[in-house]
């Protein structure tokens, strides 16, 4: 970025007016670059899609662990830090990529696939050394909370079912087996965020209230495969994004949360839509002005830092059941993020002192093509 501050002009761009957006790990990304007094002044509009600072897996309290791990399932047994760094430079990041995956020490998928504990390579607090500058100088939550991040017209949001894309395919999720283990251990639901012990009272009371929650005390099958779904959508995503909407609307206001809804995308599912598809959509379709819309909606946030503007509002059968299902794009302020909810979750972290109030925490997923669809009037200036 600082590159391109102090070159962009000379191939037609402006240095004052760029824009970052990124998915996934890419929004986590962008979420870092505002709260990273390192990035200050080289962007100027920000865009995260599912991904935030404070989800599970975008950072890590103590990276030492999964390090240490990573090294053993390579072959290098050792608690010298100097002695690991050597190991791995000298090994190609074909080797390294590879062995990460499960360098927690995890056998478990549910750790690995939806709490992300197999990640070693994860942004983490950076301790100050002199002459250097400092890209994290704090946790995400205490960077987030106390308004000291780059204030920037700022985009957020996630799909509708985010968590399909973790839960495994139907085949698998037909299998008695792959409920067992959660039946058995509802707790190894609980997220890691909370830093509850396991076994422990308000552990398991934690574990209750989800369970009371998204399944009504029933036993896990197939059958709850929806609410399930629900479930990792909120945990891995929709709790994160909340808490960092609602702690960044109490700083300054160019805030803006959505919730892409349109053929009930999973993880991904908003991405075919942002660029340039070609002949994949055929004019006059839904998802061809759906594409368009994006696409024009992505470009006039980069023009003006504005994420709405003059809209026009077209409904497409708005099937709505049972949870509050909606295509929403609208200026976040921290009242807008207060919606009733009977999940209230004691929680212990520093890293975390909110209650676990998911505004999108859905008991049931609804059939629908689509609910609304905005599309953004473009001023020709």
């Amino acid at each position: 970025m600082r590159w391109i501050k102090n070159n962009i002009a000379s191939f037609g761009g402006d240095p004052n007016s760029v824009t970052i957006f990124g998915g996934s790990a890419g929004g986590s990304s962008v979420h870092y670059h505002i709260l990273s007094p390192m990035s200050k002044g080289l962007f100027h509009h920000a865009i995260s899609e599912s991904g935030a600072a404070l989800n599970p897996g975008a950072f890590h309290k103590n990276t030492q662990p999964y390090a240490f791990n990573l090294g053993a399932k390579l072959g290098l047994n050792t608690t010298d830090a100097q002695e690991l760094a050597t190991f791995l430079r000298n090994n190609p990041c074909t080797v390294i990529e590879p062995g990460s995956l499960g360098s927690s020490g995890s056998t478990d998928w549910y750790m690995e696939s939806v709490h992300l504990t197999y990640k070693p390579f994860v942004p983490a607090t950076e301790y100050p050394i002199s002459g250097e500058e400092t890209f994290l100088p704090s946790d995400p939550y205490t960077l987030v909370t106390s308004g000291n991040f780059n204030k920037v017209p700022y985009i957020t949001g996630s799909n509708l079912l985010e968590g399909r894309f973790f839960a495994g395919t139907d085949e698998s999720m037909n299998q008695s087996s792959y409920w067992e283990p959660i039946n058995n251990d509802f707790e190894r639901l609980v997220p890691l965020e909370l830093g509850l012990t396991k076994g422990s009272q308000q552990s398991q009371e934690v574990a209750n209230k989800i369970k009371q929650f998204y399944f009504d005390d029933e036993t896990l099958s197939f059958s709850s495969r929806d609410q399930y779904i629900n479930l990792i959508t909120d945990e891995m995503f929709v709790c994160g994004i909340h808490l960092t909407v609602k702690a960044h609307s109490a700083s300054y206001d160019n805030i803006y949360n959505y919730q892409f809804t349109f053929d009930r995308p999973t993880h991904g599912g908003e991405i075919q839509y942002i660029y340039y598809s070609g002949s994949v959509f055929t004019p006059g379709d839904v998802a061809y002005n759906v594409n368009n819309w994006l696409i024009n909606l992505w470009a006039s946030f980069a023009k003006t830092g504005l994420g709405i503007g003059k809209v026009e509002l077209e409904e497409l059968n708005p099937h709505l059941c049972g949870g509050r299902v909606e295509n929403h794009l609208g200026k976040t302020t921290p009242s807008s993020l207060d919606r009733d909810s009977n999940l209230n979750l004691p929680v212990l972290s520093s890293q975390a002192q909110h209650d676990l109030r998911c505004p999108e925490s859905r008991r049931w997923i609804c059939d629908m093509e689509s609910s609304l669809i905005f599309k953004p009037l473009l001023s020709s200036n």
